[in-house]
């Protein structure tokens, strides 16, 4: 059972959608639960008024509205309408179960950023027992245009740690099938997943990957600075993408730079703090650039490509991106932990704070586990996959242990850097072993990354921006 106006705005505009009924259902969150779907992913509707202009302000339905940011983006103070004040503008609606679609009840609309990211969103039908579902870019071209900003946050709260004995097991293939199911998993953004499907075809030519690789200009910018670097020593001009690749790089090593890139800024997560977009970038620029310095100096016999050691080094920390496309608020929490605990692991953080739903089940698997997940469901190399998993552990054993080893140097070195440090400490004792590099080579390399810095900073400023 839909309103009579919604439908009526629905098939003039001859828009594809799936009415979701549970009889038994008394709100919008129940059919939500009752039909087993995220109610983050329900847009809400409410009316506010200005003293002139009537809006309708779109949120996700959990989340608590913030009207002192929602004040400043619309430029002046707002007042929440009565419910029974409400009812009047929605004659065909059963009372505060009103469709988020402003444009089929004449109204303006002030949406929250949060929802524009989701793949499927769900709206109210007008009567309690119902939902409709709506393809994302759908839902946000019945809108037309609309003022968007950030002004909703989840609530969160900080808890102790639990105790050994307090902590639940986990059963991590449940808590995946059901962040799997809320519809809010990404894509592979479009340029990583053509050069993927490029290079798989065994008659590609470095050709076609050069004009993927030149579509993208910070892309293009960072292949021709890893080639001109002084570790390659090619003697001729790098005048082109084709000569990067043919004379200097090769394949592999570009495909991995330009995939990790290209999955990397498709997320978008706060600037600034020891989470944030800057200082992500800044470590991740950093990482890629020495384990790829390491694994060129790595005997041929162990069998560690330097591209896809650049790769993970890019990568290690895409947990975050994915928890912040997923579970912003969670993230904010996180970042706000690790801003007064520097020292302590993230996973330890990760389970003092205390969330509801589908952002508890993040937080359970943690970001890491959620990030290896992702990039096995888009077939990434099982390498990656294990480095994103333990990135935090330094006793990490598995399979893919090289290339875990050499992601612990460049991070103690990143660490070393942050801290002023000319040399590393003993913490880089067992990685070194692993390895069979010596502790000047090490620092030779810290040195060499030292000497580096200012174009380091000045690409990941630039890749935060």
């Amino acid at each position: 059972m839909i309103a009579l106006r919604l439908k009526q705005f629905l098939d003039e505009q001859a828009v594809s959608y799936r009415l979701i009924e549970q009889p038994q259902g008394r709100s919008m969150e129940e059919v939500a639960r009752l039909a087993l779907i995220d109610p983050v992913l329900v847009a809400r509707a409410e009316l506010f008024f200005d003293g002139t202009t009537l809006l309708m302000v779109v949120s996700p339905l959990t989340y608590q509205i913030d009207m002192q940011r929602l004040d400043r983006l619309v430029g002046r103070p707002l007042t929440a309408l009565s419910p029974r004040n409400s009812e009047r503008f929605f004659p065909d609606c059963e009372p505060g179960c009103y469709p988020a679609l402003g444009a089929s009840y004449g109204l303006p609309v002030v949406m929250d950023a949060f929802l524009a990211r989701f793949p499927k969103v769900y709206i109210a039908t007008g009567h309690h027992t119902g939902l409709i579902e709506l393809e994302g870019d759908q839902f946000r071209r019945l809108h037309g245009a609309v003022l968007e900003g950030d002004f909703t946050l989840k609530p969160a709260r900080v808890a102790p740690e639990p105790t050994e004995s307090e902590a639940a097991p986990i059963d991590h293939e449940r808590l995946k099938r059901k962040i799997e199911r809320s519809g809010r998993l990404p894509a592979m953004p479009d340029l990583a997943l053509r050069i993927l499907q490029l290079v798989r075809d065994p008659e590609f030519s470095t050709a076609e990957l050069g004009r993927l690789v030149a579509q993208d200009p910070a892309i293009s910018a960072q292949v021709m600075k890893t080639a001109s670097a002084s570790a390659y020593a090619y003697q001729g001009k790098i005048n082109s993408i084709d000569v990067a690749i043919v004379r200097v790089l090769g394949y592999r090593m570009v495909t991995h730079i330009a995939v990790g890139m290209a999955v990397s800024r498709s997320f978008r997560i706060p600037e600034e703090g020891p989470l944030g977009l800057k200082r992500f970038w800044l470590r991740a620029i950093f990482c890629a650039t020495a384990c790829q310095m390491i694994a060129q100096r790595l005997p041929k016999t162990l069998g560690v490509d330097a591209g896809l050691a650049y790769l993970t080094g890019l990568l290690h920390q895409f947990g975050l991106l994915m928890l912040g496309h997923l579970f912003l608020p969670e993230l904010r929490m996180l970042g706000k932990l690790a801003e007064v605990s520097p020292e302590e692991p993230l996973h330890q953080l990760e389970r003092r704070i205390l969330s509801e739903g589908l952002g508890a089940d993040a937080l359970r698997l943690g970001h890491a586990r959620l990030g290896a997940w992702m990039l096995q469901l888009w077939n990434m190399p099982a390498e990656l996959q294990a480095v994103v998993a333990h990135y935090e552990a330094r006793d990490y054993a598995g399979e893919h242990a090289l290339y875990h080893a050499t992601l612990l140097l460049a991070t103690d070195m990143f660490s070393a850097h942050l801290l002023g440090h000319e040399q590393l400490g003993p913490a880089s004792t067992a990685p070194l072993a692993r390895l069979g590099l010596s502790s000047q080579q090490i620092n030779d390399i810290h040195s060499s990354m030292l000497d580096q810095i200012t174009l380091i900073e000045e690409l990941g400023a630039a890749l935060a921006a």
